[in-house]
């Protein structure tokens, strides 16, 4: 069903899409809603292959879905748009994912203050960014410091590289 809902709104010409279908969240969006921004879901290999990915596996191989949005929640111990083991290695080297990846409102802030899994808007940024995240609809840095640091902190192939793939 996934398969053809993105196929009928993204359409059938090789060249051009009628519209941008994305397929969220990705991965294992599980747990208590009111705590997604800071919540951990584990989940064993068996878990992630069997349930959480075949579906998201199936929209972008077969679908040829365009985007993808990640979690708000921590994958084990890794928020989930920080995660290379979701974004670079699953999802573009594995499965071969052309497209481009965004976090929903604010998720980049979460990896920080919600997480806590790094200490600064300016090293979420960047972490997302290694880990093969694109867009953000919101990304606050506050200072201009916090501006500079996300320059010295990433690199400018690896931010010309998210703007390609948008």
């Amino acid at each position: 069903m996934g398969v053809a809902f993105i196929t009928g709104l993204q359409g059938s010409d090789p060249k051009y899409l009628t519209a941008v279908a994305t397929a969220k969240h990705y991965a294992v969006h599980s747990g208590p809603e009111p705590l997604r921004h800071g919540f951990n879901a584990q989940a064993s290999k068996h878990d992630l292959e069997d349930t959480y990915l075949p579906a998201f596996r199936e929209a972008v191989v077969t679908g040829k879905v365009n985007a993808v949005m990640c979690v708000y929640n921590a994958v084990n111990g890794i928020p989930g748009c920080a995660s290379d083991f979701l974004l670079n290695e699953t999802l573009r080297r594995q499965w071969g994912f052309k497209g481009f990846v965004t976090g929903d409102c604010n998720a980049v802030d979460d990896i920080y203050r919600g997480h806590m899994y790094v200490r600064t808007a300016a090293e979420a940024a960047a972490a997302a960014i290694r880990a093969g995240h694109d867009n953000d609809c919101v990304v606050s840095f506050g200072s201009q410091a916090d501006r500079r640091s996300f320059r010295s902190i990433s690199t400018r192939q690896s931010r010309d590289c998210c703007l390609r793939r948008i």
